[in-house]
């Protein structure tokens, strides 16, 4: 329905066009397609738009850290509600995954994603991780997910040591 809308003054552009060459037409309409009508059915609600950073958080004041927060800037088109997942990947492609859930204004905003310290000690995962997987999208697991933004490898944090974090 929104693509029939919002589609429906492209369809009236190519007409005023009358383009006599079949295979520029078919140029067009692929143009048009891709950079418009697509936007609409399959368009993205937000996006993720990097700004990353890392730290390790000592919550209990021991010296070591109890959690691994990788913080991500998304850019949100349409309030609503969004999740953002992905995995922290050691040097041998262990991973540990992470999710991150908000209701969401429209704007920039940091999304976290908090990777526990414990699972990090017990693989005994060592130097700079690389976060892989990162996707963005509208709902929660209460609701039918779909991705409107995702990034194979996304980022690589400072260097860790597995001794840094609480076992």
């Amino acid at each position: 329905m929104i693509a029939g809308n919002k589609s429906a003054p492209y369809c009236q552009f190519f007409r005023a066009v009358r383009v006599k060459d079949s295979s520029m037409r078919i140029f067009i309409l692929f143009i048009l397609f891709n950079s418009i009508f697509v936007n609409f059915v399959h368009g993205t609600d937000a996006d993720i738009v990097g700004n990353y950073s890392d730290y390790g958080i000592d919550t209990n004041k021991n010296g070591l850290y109890e959690v691994l927060v990788v913080e991500t800037g998304v850019q949100v088109e349409c309030a609503g509600e969004y999740s953002i997942m992905g995995y922290l990947c050691g040097s041998n492609d262990e991973k540990i995954w992470s999710i991150d859930h908000g209701n969401l204004s429209r704007g920039y905003h940091v999304m976290h994603l908090f990777f526990g310290g414990k699972s990090i000690h017990k693989k005994k995962l060592s130097g700079k991780f690389r976060i892989s997987d990162l996707s963005l999208m509208p709902g929660s697991s209460d609701t039918k997910l779909s991705i409107c933004d995702y990034i194979q490898n996304a980022y690589v944090t400072s260097m860790y040591n597995y001794s840094e974090f609480d076992s």
